[in-house]
């Protein structure tokens, strides 16, 4: 597990080999160029996933939503099947799962299935049963790290910047270690503000 951590900066710049010219500043998603038409004329984009694909899409909205001026949702896989979530033709849907294998995403996949809604997977290995439904080419995916309560059975929680006033804010103190990661996007100026509330609790 700390070897995969350590092989992140290697595993980013693999993923982008092929991908990203940075001489001429452009980029070239193969899985995606075939379905541009179908993504430009649609209402809405919707990314699928469980535990660690899920967090990618949040990861992944902002940039998204930048590049394509289209609204995102980001759903749990169970928590899209649980509340029956209406989908619409068109409507393009993303189901993201490393292994491929994800019960829920799978079932998730099927529900879209049901209501004759696009589709497009992004998948790991070629005999994968999140793949097979949609006849399309393997994908070659790299495996994040893991999360850290995995790796130190300490519970850890993920979220947002903007959501830290909204309640986990009172737990911070000088026994609570908060890692705070902080781009310089338009939201640079709200991160450090946060950051300061953190520093003004003795949270370290």
């Amino acid at each position: 597990m700390q070897k995969e951590i350590f092989e992140q900066p290697e595993s980013v710049f693999n993923t982008m080999r092929g991908r990203v010219n940075f001489e001429t500043n452009t980029e070239l998603l193969g899985g995606l160029k075939d379905h541009l038409k179908e993504i430009r004329r649609c209402r809405r984009l919707i990314l699928i996933g469980c535990g660690t694909s899920y967090h990618a899409a949040v990861a992944t909205r902002q940039v998204l939503e930048e590049l394509t001026e289209l609204p995102v949702m980001v759903e749990l896989a169970s928590d899209f099947l649980d509340r029956n979530t209406p989908v619409f033709r068109d409507d393009v849907c993303f189901f993201i799962s490393q292994s491929g294998e994800t019960a829920d995403t799978l079932l998730a996949l099927r529900y879209r299935g049901r209501h004759q809604h696009r589709g497009r997977l992004h998948l790991a290995r070629d005999r994968l049963r999140l793949r097979r439904p949609r006849q399309r080419g393997s994908e070659i995916g790299v495996a994040s790290a893991k999360k850290i309560k995995e790796m130190t059975y300490m519970h850890s929680e993920g979220i947002l910047a903007g959501e830290l006033k909204h309640g986990p804010l009172a737990l911070v103190d000088k026994q609570m270690p908060v890692i705070m990661v902080i781009m310089k996007d338009p939201c640079f100026a709200k991160c450090q503000n946060a950051l300061q509330q953190v520093t003004a609790r003795q949270g370290f």
